[in-house]
């Protein structure tokens, strides 16, 4: 595995990878002391891409991760049950609110709500893989384990519903919106 460091507005991050593709995002105050990667400096052209639109959302553009769909995730230490209800998750856009009760049901599993709440604890994808759109049956928050917890959950959905478009993230290998 390799991992490549960055800064963002909210801290250091990590993308780690494989030759299948992403294995995991490490936030800050994120703890995965379990990986076990070596740091890259020759890294692929989509690790860069990925670390471009993470900066781009952390800055206030919610739109940034939509170019992010295309990227392989290395689901290869992931359950099929995990790997149904993200890639399920995945289909949501900014902004969009999923309870985990709802998620279940998308993802073949009616009925486990509470199995897919441990799937979010698990995340290895956090952005691509939006964890923090999954909401609680009654509305309220539920919990979020990345960043500074159920407050930074509740600062990204309300980023997501009042984007900056001034702010737009730009490919730069692509050079359009």
């Amino acid at each position: 595995m390799y991992a490549s460091n960055f800064q963002t507005k909210k801290g250091n991050c990590q993308i780690v990878w494989t030759k299948l593709g992403l294995r995991a995002i490490l936030l800050p105050n994120t703890s995965q002391n379990h990986i076990r990667y070596r740091i890259c400096s020759d890294e692929p052209e989509w690790v860069g891409e990925l670390k471009r639109c993470i900066v781009s959302y952390f800055d206030g553009d919610a739109q940034a991760l939509n170019h992010t769909s295309k990227i392989n995730l290395d689901y290869s230490d992931i359950t099929l049950f995990r790997r149904n209800v993200y890639e399920s998750l995945r289909k949501t856009k900014p902004g969009e609110r999923i309870s985990y009760a709802h998620l279940a049901a998308q993802a073949g599993a009616p009925g486990a709500a509470r199995a897919v709440g441990r799937a979010m604890a698990k995340n290895p994808f956090p952005l691509l893989i939006p964890c923090h759109r999954v909401i609680k049956s009654d509305g309220s928050s539920g919990g979020y384990s990345a960043l500074s917890g159920t407050k930074s959950k509740e600062e990204l959905l309300k980023m997501e519903l009042n984007p900056h478009p001034e702010r737009r993230y730009k490919s730069l290998s692509k050079g359009k919106k």
